[in-house]
């Protein structure tokens, strides 16, 4: 026998999945999140998951010459692909705070069918205090470490009812600037209905990245976004958005309920207004079971022209922000071990300086990882209790660490658990990459090359 095993040992293999694309074979590791191409007698060994390796062995060489199995074999050990023993993954170190979310105001002048927020107010209504902001900004300079680049999210609530606080966080933030050595970038999420000419200058000003909650035309918008009265907000959007559309200054991110179920045309009604990212996020709460077995067929149709426009309009491709992602992470080989940063290098603060994983988390005492105020830090706590390692659903899913266990707070609002997989948003993510994978591995390196590099 070769290498370090015997002829009794079993034979196991990482998480994987195999795609054919035209008459080619490639193997999906999900143990390092690459790709290989492979040959039959791979395809061979693959059918052997949990013979010994003398099953193996028998079975394969009644169709492979000896050499070429064990030189093949040997190989997928020395790669690490053939295991004997349980996966073990990369420890979990938490790292520096880069960036916070700060909720300006719990508060809204919308009303929202499906808010997350409860119209924004997050049980607890009210405003920031400067001092409090001001404090959470130098208690991300204190925590950034070696960090160069900080970032900021103004959110909310609707965060331009607290225009006056934001300008007077960037003044101050310009001026730490001068003095501390890091660099800070700035996001805002709004509903768009209260931005002016003045609002507009400042966020061109400060290059902060803006980002528009609206989901489609008019009907669309209106169904589910509404005033407090129940009066529509898509005309003011549109009004209120139009300068800074021109200048393809603005991200759109589209909630998908049953009133906008048809994500292509929404994508495609989106971009025609001038808006160049766009994602898109299913409010899984609002689905009967009928309307998710639609929003995954129309999931699978946006796949489709993705794919599609890879080969026509690069540009307009990379603005599908929920794909394009996906491609990405295939494609250099990304590995993580969480769904996102929410709660270990990022938090969102409350209006009394309470830190949370994110913002949807906000208000749930549960999970109050700390207080800008106090020494405690339960980031790794919960950075522990959301690995992907953790999940028993996971351990044989070739998407383990592409996916990271999905959204968190997704898996606590459905499961009751952060521990619990919430079987439609991973649904979800394997109808994204069974689609995409494919589609990636269709590419040749001349048609990589532009798509990557450009």
């Amino acid at each position: 026998m070769k290498e370090n095993y015997s002829e009794r040992d079993i034979v196991l293999f990482h998480p994987f999945k195999v795609f054919t694309i035209k008459d080619q074979s490639y193997l999906f590791d999900g143990s390092s999140a690459s790709i290989y191409k492979i040959d039959n007698t791979v395809l061979k060994i693959l059918e052997c998951q949990f013979k010994t390796v003398k099953e193996t062995y028998d079975m394969v060489c009644t169709e492979i010459d000896e050499q070429i199995f064990w030189d093949t074999f040997n190989k997928m050990v020395k790669s690490g692909f053939v295991v004997n023993e349980e996966i073990i993954s990369a420890e979990n170190e938490i790292p520096c705070i880069k960036g916070v979310t700060l909720m300006l105001i719990q508060s809204c002048n919308l009303a929202c069918q499906y808010c997350f927020g409860s119209e924004g107010e997050y049980a607890d209504r009210g405003k920031m205090h400067e001092n409090v902001a001001i404090d959470t900004i130098n208690y991300l300079i204190e925590k950034s470490g070696d960090a160069k680049e900080l970032y900021i999210t103004f959110f909310g609530g609707e965060p331009l009812l607290c225009f006056n606080l934001v300008k007077k966080i960037v003044e101050y933030c310009k001026d730490k600037e001068k003095t501390i050595g890091k660099k800070f970038t700035y996001n805002m999420t709004t509903n768009g209905t209260l931005l002016n000419d003045e609002i507009n200058e400042f966020i061109i000003q400060n290059k902060i990245g803006t980002m528009i909650s609206i989901d489609g035309n008019r009907n669309q918008q209106d169904a589910k976004r509404y005033y407090k009265n129940g009066a529509g907000c898509y005309d003011e959007v549109i009004e209120k958005t139009q300068f800074l559309r021109e200048k393809n200054y603005l991200s759109a991110r589209a909630t998908i309920t049953s009133s906008n179920i048809e994500i292509k045309e929404v994508f495609e009604h989106l971009y025609s207004l001038g808006f160049r990212n766009i994602p898109m996020a299913p409010a899984y709460n609002l689905f009967t079971e009928p309307e998710y077995s639609l929003y995954f067929a129309e999931l699978k149709k946006l796949c489709d022209y993705f794919g599609m426009l890879l080969k026509k309009d690069i540009r307009k491709a990379k603005t599908i922000k929920i794909l394009w992602k996906a491609l990405k992470r295939i494609h250099i080989g990304a590995k993580q071990y969480t769904a996102c940063g929410a709660g270990i290098n990022g938090v969102a603060v409350d209006i009394h300086g309470n830190m949370y994983p994110c913002h949807r988390f906000v208000s749930n005492k549960e999970y109050i990882l700390g207080n800008i105020y106090d020494d405690i830090d339960k980031r790794k706590q919960f950075a522990d209790e959301v690995r992907v390692d953790n999940f028993e659903e996971c351990k044989n899913c070739y998407l383990r660490l592409l996916c990271g266990g999905g959204c968190s707070y997704e898996n606590y609002v459905e499961t009751g658990s952060t521990q619990k997989i919430f079987e439609k948003q991973c649904l979800e993510t394997k109808t994204i990459y069974s689609n995409i994978i494919p589609i990636y591995l269709s590419l040749s390196d001349e048609e990589k090359k532009n798509i990557f590099d450009s």
